[in-house]
């Protein structure tokens, strides 16, 4: 239906009739005011319950909401645990933001081994952030192995146009940690870092 108003009634019928991708509709829908007053608590409701049945987007989406406290009280611990049902059914977005909240241990127990594993998981889904923060992690590691890995995330991080991974890179480029050093390719790396502004 063009009718956004209308759009609505089909997928709150649809969402109380139990079909979760009318439940994550509807909650769209009430989460950004689409032809229905904004509503964020009424939202939540419905992402939960997609959620529950095994809706990735709301997964990730109620998530948010908690994270944040958008329409609804911050809860760090239920917000971790719709991001890691999210990851664990393949979303990077989730994946990532799991990670960070196990490796700033805001809200939940600090565990830098997890976030590394779902950090691991996203940088091979392609995610240049990722392959950052992957980099960086093994980087502050002491064993040559660590290291040597620590520069293959950057590299390609790097190679993906990531300033924070280019600067990176360069300096252990620079310094030879975990790879020989090349002062040349360093200074293009810092170069191409600080052109984007890092």
């Amino acid at each position: 239906p063009k009718d956004v108003a209308s759009a609505f009634t089909y997928f709150k019928k649809a969402a109380d009739l139990g079909n979760p991708k009318g439940m994550y509709n509807a909650a769209v829908m009430l989460s950004n005011g689409e032809g229905v007053p904004k509503n964020k608590a009424l939202a939540s409701e419905y992402y939960r319950k997609a959620a529950d049945q095994g809706d990735i987007n709301s997964m990730y989406n109620l998530a948010v909401l908690l994270h944040v406290g958008d329409g609804v009280p911050i809860n760090i611990q239920w917000a971790a645990h719709y991001y890691k049902m999210a990851a664990d059914q393949g979303d990077v977005k989730s994946m990532i933001q799991y990670a960070n909240l196990l490796s700033q241990g805001d809200g939940i127990a600090k565990n830098s081994t997890l976030a590394l594993e779902y950090y691991k998981k996203a940088a091979d889904a392609d995610d240049a952030d990722a392959m950052t923060a992957c980099g960086l992690i093994l980087l502050n590691k002491r064993d040559v192995a660590s290291k040597a890995s620590a520069a293959r995330y950057l590299r390609k991080a790097a190679q993906k146009g990531h300033p924070k991974a280019m600067y990176n890179y360069g300096c252990m480029l620079k310094n030879g940690y975990g790879i020989p050093i090349d002062e040349k390719e360093a200074v293009k790396y810092f170069k191409e870092a600080a052109d984007k502004g890092d």
